[in-house]
């Protein structure tokens, strides 16, 4: 049945009506209010996927020894914004995946679940607001020892920004200098 609505088999479902959908919890909550709006008010069901090129998803499943290099606190210089400094979070869910949090500037939550692409170093999250609403998608790569590379394309923009390097920082230390995280 599910076929011939266009899925496929090893796709994963991303957010549901625009909500993140990060465990079957969240799915089955977003599902259920979903389908009362489409009865109430004739609202469609529009899900997020993430589909591999090759018609499979691969997650990334943190149990793997090279993926322990994503996991942890990463700061980033930017001096468009008063602090010159930013924070981000990549950790390990219980259902294996790992997230990507932070708190933007104006103190917005983002998160997203990153993918690993078969055959590539890099990954990507589809990024959403804490209140879901779409934010863009971040691309990731290893760029050397303890650096991490990533490009945000904006929701709506064109391609992708310039390359961000990122470097991890003691999660301790960061949390008593420098305030919170998502």
């Amino acid at each position: 049945v599910a076929m011939s609505y266009g899925f496929r088999v090893g796709d994963r479902i991303m957010a549901l009506n625009g909500m993140l959908v990060a465990h079957q919890d969240d799915f089955v909550l977003h599902l259920q209010m979903a389908r009362e709006r489409n009865a109430a008010f004739g609202e469609p069901l529009v899900f997020g996927i993430y589909r591999h090129p090759g018609g499979y998803a691969a997650e990334a499943v943190a149990d793997s020894h090279d993926l322990k290099l994503w996991i942890g606190t990463w700061e980033y210089q930017d001096e468009s914004h008063d602090t010159g400094r930013h924070l981000y979070k990549i950790r390990k869910d219980p259902d294996g995946s790992l997230i990507f949090e932070q708190a933007l500037p104006d103190g917005q939550g983002v998160i997203g679940v990153l993918q690993h692409h078969a055959g590539d170093d890099a990954m990507t999250a589809n990024l959403h607001l804490k209140g879901g609403e779409p934010h863009g998608v971040a691309s990731f790569r290893l760029g050397g020892k303890g650096v991490l590379v990533s490009n945000l394309q904006a929701q709506g923009g064109g391609g992708f920004g310039e390359d961000i390097y990122a470097r991890r920082v003691d999660e301790k230390a960061t949390k008593k200098s420098r305030g919170r995280m998502c």
